[in-house]
């Protein structure tokens, strides 16, 4: 495996510098929060008690030390890896991700181990730029190592599968986010997981990747 597994999942929660300066609050309201309270609210997600727990045949299992997200079905301990795949990039197995009608494909990745593509990852951008949408399938056991607050994390029901949904980090104003929304579903093959940052929504983003009617 390797560390990218971990950080293409990115249920980490992001910088609060940056997302100032990039200015991807995607806020409804005319002000945006304070820096302060947004310290504030990361500092209580932080320290929050953890996810420890099994939910819709996902296990979520706090980090403790562990380095990677998935436990994935490979026989080495390290995976070659491939940035930046053109686009019209097939991996042509259960990890195929096919592209979201209205987002364009900005980055894909992908790694494989024992011959075949073992992680596959479409990063995906809508033309005003205000949506970012990531879906990754990986060849895995049903365990996520993340550290996860318990209270973020809940069971729902998309295209007739269940799934795990993983709340934003929401401030006060219940409009601003300071983290990717993100829906995790324990498939045949392994997992798939659907994130999305800004102005798009989750479930019907999910439905597309899923297939079916929520």
């Amino acid at each position: 495996m390797i560390k990218a597994l971990l950080g293409v999942a990115f249920i980490a929660t992001i910088a609060v510098g940056s997302f100032f300066v990039t200015q991807e609050w995607f806020v409804e309201s005319a002000e945006p929060p304070s820096v302060d309270e947004a310290v504030e609210v990361l500092d209580e997600d932080r320290l929050a008690l953890r996810a420890d727990t099994t939910v819709a045949g996902l296990t979520i299992v706090p980090l403790g030390g562990e380095e990677y997200a998935y436990d994935t079905h490979c026989s080495k301990p390290q995976w070659d890896e491939w940035g930046g795949v053109d686009a019209g990039f097939s991996t042509g197995n259960e990890t195929d991700i096919a592209p979201i009608p209205g987002f364009d494909i900005v980055d894909h990745q992908v790694a494989w181990c024992d011959g075949r593509v073992a992680f596959n990852s479409v990063r995906m951008v809508s033309p005003a730029e205000d949506a970012t949408v990531t879906v990754v399938r990986v060849l895995a056991d049903p365990v996520l190592h993340s550290d996860i607050p318990a209270d973020r994390v809940t069971e729902v029901t998309v295209s007739g599968k269940q799934a795990v949904h993983v709340a934003p980090i929401v401030l006060g104003d219940g409009i601003s986010k300071l983290s990717s929304e993100d829906l995790y579903v324990v498939e045949d093959f392994g997992i798939t997981l659907v994130s999305v940052e800004g102005r798009a929504d989750l479930f019907d983003i999910a439905e597309q990747v899923l297939g079916g009617d929520r």
